[in-house]
């Protein structure tokens, strides 16, 4: 089976804290740099949808390389994870990503009754299912839960997601206080780090630091990440209610 995180997950801390009287309609853009070099835009929209015929919360996440980019390693991808409002926990996450000549086109559904997550992956055919813990998360649901705590320097968690074909265990470390220059103004923001306790799960895409504002409504100010072809750091550039 194919496992490993992708640019999209590891940019669903993207989002904006609900816990902090954030609307439940935001969009975040971001501006993804190379190096020194631009090479694509990002967007995150907050939503609420009926889906399945209930109301949900849809976190859409899209990132789209540059003409110059698309040249050496072209990126479209499109992620959405539906999460249910009251209890905070995901009911199904669709991924259609297309980056280089890596192709992804899956959906992830949680049964709550009876336990288990079902994966399908189109692209290869393949369905799997496995058993999760009545409070499993994926990605986007546990960084918005997990910013609704009492961030400082020296705090350490641990969670369980439920990612392509099995559940991982990670570590959130915040590290330190750092202030950022950022459209112009100066930020405060908590600089972590997310590490996989073991292998499998960071397989094309290598988390490196994520800095989220002290302030309200503690979006991600920053965020970079190791891909095939580098480093990558996606960098707010607007946010709009």
């Amino acid at each position: 089976m194919r496992r490993g995180l992708h640019l999209c997950l590891l940019l669903a801390g993207l989002l904006a804290d609900p816990a902090r009287g954030a609307a439940p309609e935001e969009t975040l853009r971001y501006e993804l740099v190379w190096g020194l070099v631009r090479v694509g835009t990002a967007e995150v929209t907050t939503r609420l949808v009926e889906e399945d015929g209930r109301p949900l919360l849809r976190f859409r996440f899209t990132a789209k390389s540059n003409r110059w980019v698309e040249k050496i390693y072209p990126v479209e991808d499109c992620i959405d994870s539906f999460i249910e409002p009251e209890t905070g926990l995901p009911v199904k996450l669709v991924k259609k990503t297309s980056e280089g000549w890596f192709r992804c086109d899956d959906e992830l559904r949680f049964d709550r009754e009876r336990g288990v997550a079902a994966w399908v992956d189109h692209v290869r055919g393949t369905n799997t299912e496995y058993a999760v813990a009545p409070g499993a998360h994926d990605f986007f649901s546990l960084m918005r839960s997990m910013r609704e705590l009492d961030l400082r320097p020296g705090r350490e968690d641990r969670a369980t997601i439920a990612a392509d074909d099995r559940t991982h265990d990670l570590v959130i470390r915040v590290e330190r206080e750092e202030t950022l220059s950022l459209r112009g103004a100066r930020v405060r923001a908590y600089r972590l780090r997310i590490a996989s306790e073991k292998e499998g799960l960071f397989v094309r895409k290598v988390p490196g630091a994520i800095w989220i504002t002290a302030e309200p409504p503690r979006t991600v100010a920053q965020m970079q990440v190791r891909v095939p072809v580098g480093s990558v750091r996606a960098v707010l550039l607007d946010e709009s209610k």
